[in-house]
Order: C-alpha cells, then sequence, then structure tokens
C-alpha cells in the first residue's frame, strides 16, 4: 500500500495538484524493500525472509534493500518536481534532500543527522 501511495503522491506533485511533500510513516510488519532495479533473486533469499515474517515489496525509487520492522523504522518519501535539484550534482543532490527531512526529524524530537552519500542517522 505504502509504494502505491509514493506513485500517487509523486504523480500529484509532478502534475502541480500538490506542493513538495514529505510524507512518513511506519510499519505494522516486517518488510524487505528493494529498489527499482535489484533483482530479488539476488537480494533476498525468499524462503528465509518467510521464515521470519518478512513481506518483500518493491519501491520505484532505486537503491539497496531495505529491512523496516514495526517500532523499529521510520520511513519518509520526499515528493518534489525535479526543479528543486536542478543543476545540482547527484551525490549533492542527496545532501541538500537528505538535509530537508534531518530537519522536519528535529523538529519532531528526533534527534537526526546526515551521513555522506545517503544515509540519516539517529542514536535512537
Amino acid at each position: 500500500m505504502h509504494m502505491a501511495v509514493d506513485e500517487v503522491l509523486l504523480g500529484q506533485v509532478i502534475a502541480g495538484r500538490r506542493p513538495p511533500t514529505m510524507r512518513l510513516w511506519g510499519w505494522i510488519e516486517r518488510a524487505l524493500v528493494i529498489g527499482s532495479h535489484q533483482s530479488v533473486r539476488n537480494e533476498v533469499d525468499l524462503a528465509e525472509a518467510r521464515r521470519y515474517g518478512f513481506v518483500v515489496t518493491r519501491r520505484m525509487s532505486g537503491g539497496g534493500t531495505m529491512l523496516c520492522e514495526p517500532d523499529r523504522t521510520i520511513t519518509y518519501s520526499l515528493y518534489l518536481p525535479d526543479s528543486m535539484v536542478a543543476g545540482v550534482s547527484f551525490r549533492k543532490s542527496y545532501a541538500l534532500l537528505d538535509q530537508w527531512a534531518v530537519a522536519a526529524f528535529n523538529e519532531m524530537g528526533v534527534p537526526a543527522s546526515y551521513r555522506e552519500i545517503n544515509d540519516i542517522v539517529s542514536p535512537r
């Protein structure tokens, strides 16, 4: 469901029906979320995933596999037009966008900081 919501919200931003948005959510079940270009066969042992109660899903963005668990994972998505990172290198775009997320987490009382190249970390 969350991956489908991502597609809808991004489409609305691209169409100009929604401003740039950050959405946060938690998980009600264990999940392994693979990137758009990853191979399930190469990334996940499906029998072991089932044995440990993980659902496997794919997100529309790239990147590596994320392990998500209820009450242990904060997941967020940013929906914005590409004009917000126009002229910015791929690597620097991570820092720019992740700082937006770090600021939001800090405002909510979650101590977070950016770690290159694309990680947000928290001691909690």
